[in-house]
């Protein structure tokens, strides 16, 4: 059975919303569900792809941030 976790409170950090998302695929999880960590970010649209990068092409959270911080 697929399992999701879901945000939870916000995050002081990119990274740290990297890491917690990781952590949960890492530990079996299919996807995840993301709110406030997304919606309030400065950049939503970049942080959705970070995660995306995470959960569908297993990108690493170094590799993540390096996308997150590209300005397009």
């Amino acid at each position: 059975m697929p399992v999701a976790i879901a945000g939870g409170e916000k995050m002081e950090t990119d990274e740290d919303i990297l890491i917690m998302v990781k952590g949960s695929l890492d530990a079996g999880g299919a996807g995840v569900s993301i709110g406030r960590n997304a919606f309030q970010h400065n950049a939503p649209e970049r942080i959705v792809k970070a995660i995306s990068l995470l959960v569908h092409d297993n990108y690493a959270v170094k590799e993540a941030i390096k996308v997150l911080k590209e300005k397009r």
